[in-house]
């Protein structure tokens, strides 16, 4: 686990594992932590183990075209950011690189329909990132899943920039 931080501000880690490998499941877990504003937290993990127990949305503009909805390994962070703002997230596979990420972030866990925003347009090692804008103290949920039965070793990344 590695936190970094911009200049002199303190910072809180902003995301945890709602549950632990290999039954990751949005009821195994309650997401407490938060971000700080303008500060950028790095998670190291890996979906190789983990269950396949998220639904990639799917619907009118949430990963068109993705072949298969129940997708593969997944991991559940659960994100509160302290302020309102814009969430950059990012999902890239580390070494060696044979995921084929799927990103994706919901208001409910476990619930595809909720989905505020989805990638899934890189390959095999691509990395899938995006902006959404986030309310202070809500809870949303981001998943780091996978496509064409891939799984392996990545990094998350969550970035809460405030106006």
């Amino acid at each position: 686990l590695v936190v970094t931080a911009g200049g002199p501000q303190s910072y809180v880690l902003a995301a945890e594992l709602v549950a632990t490998n290999p039954s990751n499941k949005c009821a195994a877990g309650n997401p407490v932590l938060s971000l700080v504003q303008d500060n950028a937290v790095l998670l190291q993990s890996t979906t190789t183990g983990s269950g396949a127990d998220m639904t990639v949305p799917t619907q009118t503009g949430q990963c068109e075209g993705f072949a298969d909805p129940t997708g593969g390994t997944d991991i559940v962070y659960a994100v509160k950011p302290t302020a309102t703002g814009t969430l950059t997230l990012k999902a890239k596979p580390e070494t060696p690189k044979v995921l084929d990420a799927v990103l994706y972030v919901t208001t409910t866990c476990g619930d595809a329909g909720s989905s505020l925003k989805c990638a899934t347009a890189q390959a095999v090692g691509g990395i899938e990132t995006f902006q959404v804008p986030v309310t202070a103290d809500t809870v949303y949920y981001v998943v780091v899943d996978s496509a064409a039965g891939t799984s392996g070793n990545f990094s998350f990344t969550a970035t809460l920039t405030v106006p």
